[in-house]
């Protein structure tokens, strides 16, 4: 009986001590996130809402511009309360609401909205690039055709090789980014065109690639009811950042249109 009440008094400490642990690690990573001078004015509209939250947020970005998390307060002197969405992780993303809690958010003079899209009308030799494109993309314009750019993720995985006896290696997971602009032209279904893939380690200039065959075949069909822009490029490499110079070309000449 004594060596039992040892024992479970042995383990309520080292529960209760695990549980103090997780506090401070919680506490530690909600300080390391909501930085003050992070804190910037803005606004989120909710997922099947109308309504405009005015508040702070704190955004982490990739490198390359992807939105990763958001936090968002009333109030950045208030200790709780405050609404975090972001990619489910167990280490880094820890209280993460899904990404699509928040579907519109502006920060800085931009825009963003939350998009989860699978483009039908892809070429079917286009089955090596992804047809879908899920996370917040930047608003960049609105006309006549309405262009938004987003980051798909591509995870593959490889198993270990041993290249000597007792040492497998080469295996592991490996995450690349496809940058990716969605357009929406009136009724017609958006499509996506896809650039090259860009490795989160190399620090690509993805705007400077271009685009293959396949996805410049993809957009020229779409922007070929404006034949003075469709002839002009149509015979051009097309660089990936090349593509909402042309939509917004094109989305001046319909506006020019209609102002005759």
């Amino acid at each position: 009986m004594k060596y039992k009440t040892i024992l479970i008094l042995l383990l309520l400490a080292i529960c209760t001590y695990e549980s103090f642990s997780q506090s401070i690690d919680d506490e530690n990573e909600i300080k390391r996130d909501l930085i003050p001078t992070d804190w910037k004015t803005g606004y989120i509209i909710l997922s099947h809402s109308t309504d405009t939250l005015n508040g702070f947020i704190n955004a982490k970005m990739s490198e390359y511009g992807e939105v990763l998390t958001i936090w968002f307060n009333k109030d950045t002197a208030a200790k709780k309360g405050a609404i975090k969405a972001g990619d489910f992780a167990p280490i880094f993303q820890k209280h993460a609401l899904p990404k699509d809690t928040i579907h519109y958010f502006g920060l800085e003079g931009k825009r963003f909205k939350y998009v989860n899209y699978i483009d039908k009308s892809f070429p079917k030799k286009l089955f090596r690039n992804p047809q879908q494109l899920e996370g917040w993309c930047l608003i960049i314009e609105e006309g006549a055709i309405n262009i938004s750019k987003g980051f798909c993720t591509i995870v593959s995985y490889s198993a270990p090789s041993p290249l000597t006896p007792g040492n497998p290696a080469g295996g592991g997971t490996h995450t690349t980014k496809i940058p990716m602009y969605i357009l929406k032209k009136g009724q017609e279904p958006s499509i996506l065109i896809a650039d090259k893939a860009i490795s989160i380690f190399r620090g690509d200039d993805y705007n400077s690639f271009v685009i293959d065959d396949l996805n410049k075949e993809h957009f020229l069909n779409f922007i070929s009811d404006d034949n003075e822009l469709y002839e002009k490029i149509k015979n051009r490499e097309i660089k990936f950042g090349e593509i909402e110079n042309y939509i917004k070309e094109y989305n001046a000449d319909r506006k020019d249109r209609r102002n005759k």
